[in-house]
């Protein structure tokens, strides 16, 4: 089952959720410790909106251009660290 982490920008002068630009993560996690992901980057420019990160995401999952990692299930956010280094699909 493809699961979807959405991350946006924080204005850091009020701590406010902008509401352009962000990403979308779509990723598998399996059984033998990885997990797979791919990634829709939405411009600053323009207004956030999940479900086209979701379709965006999902469609290069199912295109093959993906990343599988290995994940440490006791440091979790460490595979977002390297999802935002990588940053596949961009």
């Amino acid at each position: 089952m493809i699961k979807f982490l959405h991350l946006r920008y924080i204005n850091p002068f009020n701590d406010n959720v902008e509401t352009k630009g962000g990403f979308t993560v779509a990723y598998v996690e399996h059984a033998n410790d990885t997990v797979t992901y791919a990634i829709a980057k939405c411009s600053k420019k323009d207004n956030y909106c999940k479900r086209i990160g979701r379709d965006v995401a999902t469609g290069r999952m199912k295109a093959d251009q993906c990343v599988t990692t290995p994940l440490n299930k006791e440091k979790p956010y460490e595979v977002i660290k390297l999802i935002l280094q990588n940053r596949v699909g961009h």
